[in-house]
């Protein structure tokens, strides 16, 4: 059975504040795991684009940096 769809979306713009306020916390977090900052940095831009692929399964309110 398929999880219910969320209604609640939200816009590419409230993601992108969201996404620049949690940035510099998930870098640090990336930076720690990988030990290099050029290849945390990629990572970071990955998680971005597949998270804003991703959107509409974004529930609003909960943990963006979970």
């Amino acid at each position: 059975m398929a999880a219910p769809r969320n209604t609640q979306q939200l816009s590419p713009e409230a993601f992108a504040r969201s996404f620049k306020a949690a940035s510099r916390k998930l870098w640090c977090v990336a930076v720690a795991v990988l030990g290099d900052r050029h290849h945390a940095e990629d990572v970071l831009q990955e998680a971005a684009l597949t998270a804003l692929g991703r959107l509409e399964s974004f529930t609003p309110g909960t943990g963006f940096e979970a």
